[in-house]
C-alpha cells in the first residue's frame, strides 16, 4: 500500500506573534477544528502516518515533533519541517499542511495520479476554498493575490493553469519530488518575503515547481479551509494588497512573482 506521511503544522498561543486564529480563537473551537481536520486522514485509502509538529506547550493536542528545543521562534516551524523532508526516506508521498485544512480525498488521489504521468517539477495543486457569507465557495488565495503566469497544461480533458499565488496552506509531493527539491532549494533560508512566514516557507520550497490548478470556478482539486481568514477579501482590496505585495518584494514586472532558479 502507498505510504503517505503527513506533517501537520499546529500552534496555539494567545500571546503569540501570529495575527491569525491560532492567537485569538477560543481554544475549544480551535481544538474541534483541528480534530475535524485530522479525522479526514482516516478516510484515505493509504498507509497514513501523521506527525503533529508544534512548539512546546503552545498546542492543544500532544505533539509528535516539538521544535521548541531547536527554534527560538515558532514562526519558523514550517521552514524547519520542509528543510528536513529529504532526510526521511520511509514514505512514497508526503503532505505538509496547516492544522485547519480539511483535505479532500478525491483531490489527494488526483494529485498522486498526476505525479505518475507528468514532469517531476509539475504539481496538481489544490485550491484552498472558503465558504463566503453568500454560501459561495471562493479560492481565498487567488482572491488575495489573483492572476495567472501564462502557463497552461491539458490534463484529463481539463486545462489547468499556473496562478501567481502558490499558497494553499498545503502541499503534496512524491519522494522523488522531495529529493528533487532538496538539491535545488536553499534549505537554510529563513526569511519572511511573501506574505507571512508560513506563506514564505511554502513559496521558497516550491519555487522549483510549476503548480497547476483548476481554472476558477471549476474546482476539481480543492481542500476546505475550516477556519476562514479574518480578512474577507474583495476584488478592490485584493488589487491593493497585490500592489503592496509587489512593492514589498521589489517585483516590477509581471512574471517575476516566481523568480526562477
Amino acid at each position: 500500500m502507498t505510504r503517505l506521511l503527513v506533517y501537520v503544522i499546529h500552534y496555539f498561543d494567545p500571546q503569540s506573534k501570529f495575527n491569525g486564529k491560532s492567537k485569538i480563537q477560543n481554544s475549544d473551537i480551535r481544538r474541534e477544528i483541528l480534530e475535524n481536520a485530522l479525522s479526514a486522514y482516516s478516510q484515505l485509502d493509504y498507509d497514513v502516518v501523521i506527525k503533529i509538529c508544534g512548539f512546546g506547550n503552545k498546542s492543544l493536542i500532544p505533539l509528535d515533533i516539538d521544535f521548541s528545543n531547536i527554534l527560538n521562534d515558532p514562526q519558523l516551524i514550517l521552514f524547519e519541517v520542509l528543510s528536513n523532508l529529504h532526510k526521511n526516506i520511509d514514505f512514497d508521498f508526503v503532505i505538509v499542511v496547516e492544522d485547519d485544512i480539511l483535505v479532500n480525498s478525491d483531490s489527494i488521489n488526483n494529485s498522486i495520479r498526476f505525479t505518475y504521468t507528468n514532469e517531476i517539477n509539475h504539481i496538481y495543486h489544490p485550491h484552498r476554498l472558503e465558504l463566503s457569507s453568500k454560501n459561495i465557495f471562493n479560492s481565498i488565495d487567488l482572491m488575495l493575490l489573483p492572476g495567472k503566469t501564462g502557463k497552461y497544461l491539458k490534463y484529463n480533458n481539463n486545462v489547468l493553469a499556473e496562478f501567481m499565488n502558490p499558497h494553499a496552506a498545503f502541499m503534496l509531493l512524491s519522494k522523488n519530488q522531495v529529493d528533487f527539491a532538496s538539491k535545488i532549494v536553499d534549505l537554510n533560508f529563513r526569511q519572511r518575503f511573501f506574505g507571512g512566514y508560513m506563506a514564505s516557507a511554502f513559496y521558497n520550497y516550491l519555487k522549483p515547481f510549476i503548480l497547476f490548478r483548476d481554472q476558477v470556478p471549476h474546482y476539481i482539486n480543492y481542500n476546505i479551509h475550516l477556519d476562514p481568514i479574518i480578512f474577507q477579501p474583495t476584488w478592490k482590496n485584493s488589487i491593493k494588497r497585490y500592489l503592496i505585495r509587489l512593492l514589498e518584494n521589489n517585483i516590477c514586472e509581471y512574471g517575476k512573482i516566481f523568480p526562477p532558479y
